[in-house]
């Protein structure tokens, strides 16, 4: 990421260094969310299947 973006130009107190360690930390904070995000992902295709199941009953029965 540090090879693509630089410090912004408005900025000029904050330097290169400043810059990098401050990726770095936006870097490392989403390492501990991934698996948070593949939970919430799991729950929310169960919540789909779930309704997908409701529904389609409720149609079953309806028709009948």
């Amino acid at each position: 990421m540090d090879d693509y973006l630089g410090p912004a130009t408005s900025l000029p107190l904050l330097g290169w260094t400043s810059y990098k360690n401050m990726i770095m930390i936006a870097s490392d904070s989403w390492e501990p969310l991934v698996p948070c995000f593949a939970t919430i992902g799991q729950l929310q295709l169960v919540r789909c299947l779930i309704s997908f199941k409701l529904q389609s009953t409720s149609k079953v029965i309806i028709a009948k």
